[in-house]
């Protein structure tokens, strides 16, 4: 009864960290707009309506500050990712050079809103 507890302990433990391990992260560029950094603030301040009110301003120049940041950082990405593919589409098969190019006209997309 304990080894078979054992050995059925580790096959859980190995599935939950193969399926943990291999999530994948769609995303390598986020493209969020200027209300999202104001949301991500309230949630994480726990904000109430006067609070809210009393810090419109800050939380609006805070808002527009990490806006241009995420943009600019979205620009970075995208000429790195760009110059990767230059670097590597010599040796990529036809089916890599359409899936590196479909992700770049994905990210340009985004980031060009």
């Amino acid at each position: 009864m304990l080894i078979s507890t054992f050995a059925i302990g580790i096959i859980i433990g190995v599935l939950s960290t193969g399926v943990y391990f291999n999530k994948k992260s769609p995303r390598l560029i986020v493209a969020p707009n200027k209300d999202y950094f104001q949301q991500k603030a309230v949630r994480l301040l726990k904000l109430d309506n006067a609070q809210l009110k009393q810090f419109e301003n800050s939380l609006n120049k805070f808002s527009e500050r990490a806006y241009s940041i995420e943009k600019e950082s979205n620009f970075k990405m995208y000429s790195t990712l760009d110059s990767l593919y230059i670097e590597l589409k010599p040796s990529l098969s036809n089916e890599q050079r359409d899936k590196f190019e479909k992700k770049l006209t994905h990210i340009n997309s985004l980031i060009s809103k």
